[in-house]
């Protein structure tokens, strides 16, 4: 399990390295960057909701910088994980930002066990 600060922080060193400065010199390598889907995320002691949009919001920036297809490929597999925080921060996230397939990950969420979960992204779907 992964502390969210530390989540958080992994996010803000991928929007930093996928920047196109960063892209020019050669700073782009990020394997430690933790943000692999099957990990949860321990939030300590934030409150759920406070949580998922510190996340999403970091997410967010980091999409901003990514390629595409990398980009898609981070949200899809937070879309699908296990882990409830990361699947509210892609709704949060897309709320900023849509990578490719911004569709197709919020239709799969709008059907998630979670109700605040499905509640944002049947909120977003109605507004894009």
């Amino acid at each position: 399990m992964t502390s969210l600060k530390r989540t958080l922080a992994k996010l803000a060193v991928l929007a930093i390295s996928a920047s196109p400065a960063a892209a020019a010199a050669g700073t782009t390598d990020c394997d430690d960057c933790e943000l692999d889907a099957s990990n949860p995320i321990d939030r300590g002691q934030v409150d759920p909701r406070v949580a998922g949009t510190l996340l999403g919001n970091r997410l967010a920036d980091a999409l901003a910088e990514m390629k595409p297809l990398d980009a898609t490929h981070l949200v899809t597999t937070w879309a699908l994980s296990t882990d409830r925080l990361r699947r509210f921060a892609v709704v949060t996230a897309l709320a900023r930002v849509a990578p490719l397939g911004t569709r197709s990950v919020l239709a799969h969420l709008a059907l998630d066990p979670d109700p605040d979960i499905r509640a944002a992204a049947h909120q977003l779907t109605a507004t894009t």
